[in-house]
């Protein structure tokens, strides 16, 4: 019966993807990411993703809506990026494992200006984060129930037949969950939707505790740093913090303690050992290949132990693309921070903003937090950030467009609202924090005087 759900669905997703590109970009994240081919099929024989890919470029090309990328830094660094990739492949180690890794990665990247360039209003920009708190929420769920079936003495992961399989990735999808659910939590006007995004962030912050990942450890304490340099109740937050640390400590089981352990006493673990080993690789391989590197799959070469990941997207960057390689990679990810903070700049004292403010502050937290967790997990050209890079892209391209200095003044017409400020709210309530606490005194009046 669910073999029959999913072939329904699929050649739903399929069909609409050749009309709507637009559906196309949201159905691939949604079987790239939530993957639930692999939960129906294992391995299954058809190539569902790439089959959406080509319906959806068919549709981009043949039908109406926009047809350039957004004219931004970060898009021409990651356009320099994908064409960088298709050279280092030419010069691999490995070629034929480089061009397997390479026809998967150029997919995916084609798909990311897609939809950097589809997603170019508000209401699409919003829907993106539902799709994707759809495709992640699935495997955050999985790992909440196997927690609870397990009484917390497992190493928790997503589904077992999924890319998330293993704590390292899951923890890293868990944490990128939780800025996403903050936009929802923030932006909101339904009351249910507020109290389910809070509760799924704290179980994707319990879910990377509980993963066991070094890695994803690390993206916590960045996700809590930024949290308590936003709050307005600075010392509060450090108390409960430290509550929370302390009851952590009290009732987590061993195995969990031991792998916090491992952190304190980096270099006395057989893994850290491990990792500086094939960091020490990837460095000889960028000095021996500054300009292309070893191309895909060059840790392969690593014959120490069997080592034949990266263990860190910044050695993994180096050795696989060179300097040159790592270099451009740089750009891009620097060149994103800065468009959201101009973003911020360009919103503030603007309440009508709200929504992209919120975006703008949580794609900075999940940047910061891959960032951190890419010390100690590899996978620089993986599917979930991806997605936040193209809402970065498309945010910042829209929001510059309307109120850069550059933009023309909002004209007054027929009552057709822009695809930013006029936008109307999500619910009935406005995007504006003062709008939800208005509405919420106006019911607590009504309930006394009831």
């Amino acid at each position: 019966m669910s073999a029959i759900l999913f072939l329904l669905f699929f050649a739903f997703t399929l069909t609409a993807s050749f009309f709507r590109p637009l559906v196309g970009v949201f159905s691939y994240t949604i079987f790239s990411v939530m993957a639930p081919q692999m939960s129906v099929w294992g391995e299954p024989s058809l190539p569902y993703i790439m089959l959406l890919a080509v319906a959806t470029v068919i549709g981009f090309v043949f039908t109406k809506g926009p047809k350039f990328p957004p004219n931004t830094a970060a898009m021409v660094f990651m356009i320099a990026l994908f064409a960088w990739i298709a050279i280092t492949t030419q010069f691999a180690i490995f070629p034929d494992q480089a061009q397997k890794h390479l026809t998967l990665t150029s997919k995916m990247m084609m798909m990311t200006i897609l939809m950097a360039t589809l997603v170019n209003t508000r209401d699409r920009q919003h829907a993106l984060v539902w799709v994707f708190m759809i495709a992640v929420g699935y495997h955050i769920a999985w790992a909440a129930l196997t927690g609870v079936a397990s009484g917390g003495n497992g190493i928790v992961m997503g589904d077992f037949s999924t890319q998330f399989k293993s704590s390292n990735p899951f923890s890293r999808v868990a944490i990128l969950a939780v800025p996403m659910l903050y936009i929802l939590y923030k932006t909101s006007a339904s009351h249910h939707i507020r109290l389910a995004s809070l509760a799924g962030m704290l179980t994707s912050v319990m879910a990377v505790f509980v993963s066991g990942s070094r890695g994803g450890f690390l993206a916590l304490a960045v996700l809590a740093g930024f949290a308590w340099l936003k709050s307005d109740r600075k010392i509060l937050t450090a108390v409960l913090f430290a509550a929370a640390g302390y009851a952590i400590m009290t009732f987590a089981p061993d195995n969990q303690l031991e792998r916090i352990g491992q952190i304190r006493d980096f270099e006395e673990v057989s893994s850290a050992q491990q990792r500086f080993q094939v960091w020490g690789y990837g460095w000889e391989i960028a000095k021996q290949n500054p300009i292309t590197g070893g191309g895909f799959e060059v840790f392969r070469g690593n014959d120490f132990q069997k080592v034949h990941a990266a263990h860190s997207i910044y050695f993994e960057l180096l050795g696989e693309h060179g300097f040159v390689g790592f270099g451009i990679f740089a750009l891009m990810i620097g060149a994103m921070f800065l468009n959201m903070l101009k973003v911020l700049k360009l919103t503030r004292g603007k309440p009508e903003w709200m929504w992209e403010r919120t975006t703008a502050e949580a794609i900075i937290i999940a940047l910061l937090a891959f960032l951190a967790g890419g010390v100690t997990i590899n996978q620089a050209f993986w599917q979930p950030v991806y997605v936040i890079y193209a809402l970065a892209i498309a945010l910042y391209a829209r929001v510059r467009n309307e109120l850069g200095e550059k933009a023309p003044k909002q004209q007054k017409s027929s009552g057709v609202a822009t695809a930013g400020a006029t936008a109307p709210a999500y619910g009935t309530e406005s995007f504006d924090n003062g709008g939800f606490k208005a509405q919420r005194k106006m019911r607590r009046r009504r309930y006394t005087r009831s």
